[in-house]
């Protein structure tokens, strides 16, 4: 059957952290155990003797929710060993051929033959997933390329956001077809850290899709551990800290998210080490005051020669969505501290 591993360790890790952040979960069967094959007569293929570990997903191509595609854990060099045991035999035949090799280019970005380290023992998945950098998913595109009339262009301006600005300053782009179909037509949206990619959001842009989980995250993504926007604000003299991505990409340059309304012990540390000294705003959701009072206090243990206050916000107000009147309050609630805000903060991203 397998096992779900969140601790632990596999065989072959590379392999198997690139098929959880295209796939999520995933399944280890005969767990430790390696290939064993005899050489091939008259220069045949080899026979397998025990196909040893192997990591199952769901079966992109049949709609399959039992993880029935099983992928050796030496499949990158031999591409024949990666299975759907499903009715529709999604792997057989020249079309099985000519999807397996899509989903070899899905996980290493080439058709070329890859080599990967295959571990004689078990190792810890713990301490291996920190060396694996992420790479935007297979199929993203620049806003840029995509036609006026396309739904991502006409979803962003819809919400009043110039395409081209998210794209220069934030890097937002779209995940098209060409991508594993957890992600197709969504939304890209990048966290980095100076030139590091630490993780991505892929986001639905229709409201309309309750059945669809609003956000995905690739596996081992640390949400907690990362500031968004934090270079370009570590640039202003005062910094909004708001929840989520979108949040940002309406109070301008000075906004960042900590995805969500709780801030993590190391998120603190990141925004005493950045933004200590400069005024600090918590403008987080309405419904989240009580957290927004904590996070002040947090704040101002960790940025210690920061000015920090809350901006009021009514319950069901969202800070993304008062845009000009968010940064009235936050001029107001600096006058009421015998401060003005800084000439050189910028309210909104520069045009083009």
């Amino acid at each position: 059957m397998g096992q779900f591993l969140e601790e632990g360790d596999v065989l072959c890790p590379d392999l198997y952290f690139r098929l959880r952040r295209h796939f999520g979960k995933v399944r280890v069967s005969n767990r430790g155990e390696g290939l064993v094959m005899s050489p091939g007569t008259n220069g045949g293929k080899p026979r397998v003797i025990s196909s040893g570990e192997h990591y199952s997903v769901c079966c992109p191509w049949c709609g399959d929710t039992r993880y029935r595609l099983f992928i050796n854990h030496r499949w990158f060099e031999h591409r024949y060993m990666a299975n759907c045991f499903n009715e529709t035999c999604c792997t057989k035949g020249d079309n099985g051929k000519h999807r397996l090799n899509q989903l070899y280019l899905w996980l290493f970005n080439t058709s070329a033959m890859v080599s990967l380290a295959v571990r004689s023992s078990k190792v810890n998945l713990d301490d291996y997933a920190p060396s694996l950098d992420f790479v935007p998913p297979e199929g993203c595109l620049s806003l840029s390329s995509l036609p006026e009339n396309h739904e991502a262009i006409l979803y962003i301006k819809s919400r009043g956001y110039n395409p081209s600005v998210i794209e220069k300053y934030l890097g937002v782009g779209w995940i098209s077809e060409e991508a594993v179909p957890l992600l197709r037509s969504r939304l890209y949206i990048p966290a980095y850290s100076g030139n590091k990619l630490l993780g991505y959001q892929a986001r639905i842009i229709s409201e309309k899709s309750v059945s669809k989980q609003k956000y995905i995250n690739p596996p081992g993504m640390k949400k907690s551990k990362i500031i968004y926007n934090l270079d370009n604000a570590s640039a202003q003299n005062l910094v909004v800290i708001c929840e989520g991505p979108i949040d940002v990409w309406s109070i301008g340059p000075a906004g960042v998210a900590i995805f969500g309304s709780d801030c993590s012990y190391k998120q603190l540390s990141i925004i005493g080490e950045n933004f200590n000294g400069k005024d600090i705003a918590v403008a987080l959701d309405g419904d989240a005051s009580y957290k927004a009072d904590a996070l002040v206090e947090s704040i101002r243990g960790a940025a210690t020669r920061s000015h920090v206050f809350k901006v009021p916000m009514a319950v069901g107000e969202d800070p993304g969505d008062l845009r000009l009147e968010l940064w009235r309050r936050i001029e107001n609630c600096l006058t009421e501290g015998g401060k003005n805000i800084d000439p050189q903060t910028l309210k909104e991203w520069p045009s083009e």
